[in-house]
């Protein structure tokens, strides 16, 4: 059995001090990593979203990519620890 190769691309500032990176399983888009800033008790730390094109498993259950470029997922992003909340919509961050 041969194991998934990932890749990570760099770091993107999609605003109000959010940062995201995408993960790759070769050339498809399978999830991204997102950072907002440290807020007390929450030091921000990147999250692992999966996600998939509308009607897959993974956006059935996790997050539906809309549009590959410009970025835009759905639902929103809701950090458990501090409640930062928002979407990712045409590539920026949108505050809840």
């Amino acid at each position: 059995m041969t194991l998934p190769s990932y890749t990570r691309g760099e770091w993107e500032d999609i605003g109000d001090g959010v940062r995201l990176r995408r993960v790759f399983e070769s050339e498809s888009l399978c999830a991204v990593e997102y950072e907002h800033p440290p807020v007390a008790g929450c030091d921000g730390s990147a999250s692992y979203i999966p996600v998939g094109p509308p009607g897959s498993f993974i956006a059935e259950h996790h997050w539906t990519l809309l549009v590959r470029e410009p970025l835009t997922l759905s639902p929103s992003l809701l950090c458990q620890l501090c409640k930062h909340h928002g979407f990712i919509e045409r590539g920026r961050w949108v505050p809840a």
